[in-house]
C-alpha cells in the first residue's frame, strides 16, 4: 500500500483518471489544490507522484518542467525508488522522518531527466493510472483512498521528487502542474499532472482545515 509522507497542514487526496494510450498512461484530466507554508528563499519538495511504466518497452525521460510557475524555481528533479510511502510536500532535502519510512531508497535516487524506466506491469493502482495525485499535507502518513486496488506487498515505484526554491512572495508563489516529456523508441509522449500548488510566505495564510 502506498502512502504519502507529508509536511504541512491540509489534508485530502485525489486520484484522477488517466488515459491509457501512452506508456505512463497519459495526462491527468483533473487536478487538486495544495497549499504549503514556506519562506522566500527556502526550498520545498514535491513528491506525491509516481512515474510507472505500463508498457512493454523502455521509457526515457526527456524533460521535467513546472507549469505556469510564478515565484517558484525548479532546482532539481529526482526519481527515488519507494515501496510503501511517497514523499509528498515537505522540506528539501527531505527530513529524516521521510527518509526513514519503509521502502524509501534514498541512496538509489537519480536525476529524472535522462532516466530510463523499464516495464513495470499493471501497477499498484491501475484504476488511477500512474498518477497518485495531489498531495494531502500532514505530518502523519496518509493512505491512498479506499477505492484503490493494492496487492498485499507493494512493488517498488519511482517517486518523482521535485526540489523547488521559493523566489516569490504571497500571492505570487504558485504553479499549475508539472509536465514530463519522454520517449519510448521513436515515439514521444507527454505526462502531465495538474496539481495547483500555492506557497504561502505569510504566516497562517494557508486555509485552516
Amino acid at each position: 500500500m502506498l502512502a504519502l509522507s507529508l509536511g504541512g497542514f491540509a489534508t485530502g487526496c485525489t486520484t484522477p483518471a488517466a488515459s491509457t494510450d501512452a506508456p505512463l498512461h497519459g495526462a491527468v484530466d483533473e487536478g487538486t489544490e495544495v497549499c504549503t507554508p514556506k519562506k522566500t528563499g527556502q526550498t520545498l519538495s514535491l513528491g506525491a507522484e509516481v512515474l510507472h511504466n505500463y508498457s512493454n518497452g523502455v521509457v526515457v525521460v526527456d524533460s521535467v518542467v513546472l507549469d505556469d510557475a510564478h515565484g517558484l524555481h525548479l532546482v532539481k528533479a529526482l526519481l527515488v525508488p519507494v515501496k510503501d510511502n511517497l514523499f509528498g510536500v515537505g522540506s528539501y532535502p527531505p527530513s529524516r522522518y521521510s527518509l526513514n519510512q519503509p521502502g524509501v531508497q534514498w541512496d538509489r535516487r537519480r536525476p529524472a531527466v535522462g532516466a530510463t524506466l523499464t516495464p513495470q506491469g499493471p501497477g499498484v493502482n491501475e484504476t488511477a493510472g500512474a498518477e497518485q495525485s495531489a498531495a494531502p499535507q500532514s505530518t502523519q502518513l496518509t493512505t491512498v483512498p479506499s477505492g484503490s486496488t493494492t496487492p498485499a506487498s507493494s512493488p517498488t515505484e519511482h517517486d518523482l521528487l521535485l526540489a523547488i526554491r521559493v523566489t516569490g512572495e504571497t500571492p505570487d508563489a504558485h504553479l499549475d502542474g508539472v509536465t514530463v516529456k519522454y520517449h519510448a523508441g521513436k515515439k514521444k509522449y507527454v505526462w502531465r499532472n495538474l496539481t495547483h500548488l500555492t506557497v504561502e510566505t505569510v504566516k497562517a495564510a494557508c486555509p485552516a482545515v
